[in-house]
């Protein structure tokens, strides 16, 4: 459920959390700078608002189709932060810090290329740029800057049909993109 979540993203060295190898997720210790109890809000708070849903039996969290939208970085949740004396307010920071951990490590100049290429495949297909890629995997190219299409394919988000649809110009633009930065 969502304390169990909330564990994992926090970092918990639990032993449930350990035999289960949830220490081994991308996501365990995501949000080990926040405590327990925002990690849990937060959690109410997407639930609430549709990103996620619980299963009636063991109160599991699934994942909803919006949900799914602000994993592939259509959509941003708005979130509130509680305070100390337990009461939420609306601030920026919250919202801020779920941003700034989207975008740790990833190169801005080769993300805004990643989107041009995008845009301009979207146009020739007469699709919605988001159906070529979600903002979150262009992050996650940007990020990482695979160089063959093995390594394509192991990106958040690709699939073997678009690696084999888009894969090479989407490399080839991170190719180029680094060379420009060299």
């Amino acid at each position: 459920g969502a304390s169990y979540t909330a564990a994992v993203l926090k970092g918990s060295k639990d032993k449930k959390v350990l035999a289960n190898g949830h220490d081994r997720l991308s996501t365990y210790g995501l949000l080990k700078t926040e405590s327990l109890a925002t990690i849990r809000n937060w959690i109410n708070q997407l639930t609430s608002q549709g990103y996620l849903t619980k299963t009636e039996e063991y109160q599991q969290l699934r994942i909803t189709e919006t949900g799914r939208k602000l994993l592939r970085g259509e959509i941003t949740p708005q979130l509130m932060r509680t305070t100390e004396d337990g009461k939420s307010n609306s601030t920026r920071a919250a919202k801020n810090d779920l941003s700034q951990l989207n975008w740790k490590g990833v190169d801005q100049d080769l993300f805004e290329s990643l989107r041009s290429l995008r845009k301009q495949i979207a146009g020739e297909k007469g699709i919605q740029p988001y159906m070529v890629f979600g903002d979150a995997t262009l992050r996650e190219l940007a990020r990482h800057k695979p160089q063959t299409l093995p390594q394509f394919l192991e990106i958040w988000g690709v699939g073997q049909k678009k690696c084999d649809d888009f894969g090479q110009q989407f490399l080839d633009c991170i190719a180029s993109q680094s060379e420009k930065s060299s």
